[in-house]
């Protein structure tokens, strides 16, 4: 009987305060669709390829600028028919849609420094909410803002304020939607185990691309990022044992680190165990809405080991996930009509991989 009654405490203890709005356990970011220059068209051959995969939803990046909004008009969206259409294809694909709100970087460097913008983002949430409504509320949840970043203590804790003014528009104007909250400084793990007292309605999220040398070696937009030298890498390979030779110049001693911390399955555990055990404590629903690798720098099997170590950890600790992206330059999907890579098959545990 004792026994009986501490699973029942676990159980109890990491059930979600919320448990309404779709379930995003298995998804896949459909970058640039509808952000910037739209390169990546999707189609109902594309999302009933995803569904059959066993994908269970799909993440919908949204630079509102791709649909003509501009701060100076916050309530206009004049091709509002772009993302209707969008998201009515996703609904008859039975797959179910995160919205997430893909501020291009100049604007929330903007936004971050001038809070004169912040209503018109609070409006650009209620017509958003709105045109939303029209779809099952639990099909559709809503991700506020993607990697606010709001670095330094004060700047966090504005974050966090100016937030919870974008959930409650969105609420009013749409009730009952599931709502992903995140933390400010990328969506890092270490910033949300810093948030204030969770809402408890609401389902929180975190981006993990640990570590960035390896992740994102050979990214040319992070080429003046001082934080890491991940630009000047390439075939950097994955578990850190591998790595016979440390490079000379920048990268030297982030490559040692990366090497001395061991970077393996375990590791990753470790860093996802911190968002699982935040969650656990505060009783709320977690997700990681981007984990991926870019694909034009590093061999496939070092790619997919680290995808796949990722995927076993989130999933180990009951965390749903969507991995980025679906076939641009982090994609596991390619050709023409596209395919999943059948090592991404594997990675994600789809098909024959399941539960791998």
């Amino acid at each position: 009987m004792k026994r009986v009654l501490s699973l029942l405490f676990l159980l109890l203890f990491a059930m979600p305060a919320w448990a309404g709005g779709p379930a995003l356990q298995r998804g896949v970011n459909l970058s640039h669709w509808l952000q910037d220059d739209g390169r990546q068209k999707v189609t109902a051959e594309d999302l009933a390829l995803l569904r059959r995969e066993g994908f269970d939803h799909v993440r919908l990046p949204l630079n509102p600028a791709y649909l003509g909004w501009i701060p100076e008009k916050p309530a206009d969206l004049p091709r509002a028919d772009v993302l209707k259409a969008a998201m009515a294809l996703v609904m008859a694909s039975e797959l179910d849609l995160v919205l997430d709100l893909h501020l291009d970087d100049q604007f929330k460097a903007k936004l971050e420094k001038d809070e004169s913008l912040e209503p018109a983002v609070i409006t650009l949430w209620q017509e958003l909410a709105r045109l939303a409504a029209a779809f099952p509320s639990g099909k559709v949840a809503f991700e506020l803002m993607n990697e606010p970043q709001y670095y330094g203590a004060n700047a966090g804790k504005h974050w966090w304020a100016f937030q919870a003014q974008l959930a409650a528009a969105a609420r009013a104007a749409a009730p009952g939607r599931l709502l992903l909250l995140t933390g400010p400084q990328g969506g890092d793990v270490a910033t949300l185990v810093q948030a204030p007292p969770p809402d408890k309605e609401a389902a929180y999220v975190f981006h993990f691309y640990q570590p960035y040398i390896f992740t994102h070696q050979g990214a040319e937009w992070m080429a003046d990022d001082k934080r890491t030298a991940a630009a000047s890498m390439h075939d950097l390979p994955y578990p850190a044992e591998k790595v016979s030779a440390i490079p000379e110049g920048r990268a030297a001693a982030e490559v040692a680190r990366y090497r001395a911390d061991k970077w393996n399955a375990l590791r990753i555990r470790q860093s996802v165990d911190q968002a699982a055990g935040w969650a656990h404590w505060n009783n709320v629903r977690i997700i990681c809405t981007e984990f991926g690798v870019l694909r034009t720098h590093v061999d496939e099997v070092s790619r997919y080991a680290w995808i796949a170590d990722t995927r076993r950890s989130l999933e180990s600790l009951g965390i749903g996930w969507t991995v980025w992206d679906y076939a641009d330059i982090f994609g596991i999907a390619a050709g023409t009509p596209r395919q999943l890579d059948e090592a991404a098959r594997q990675a994600l545990g789809l098909g024959r991989g399941r539960g791998e």
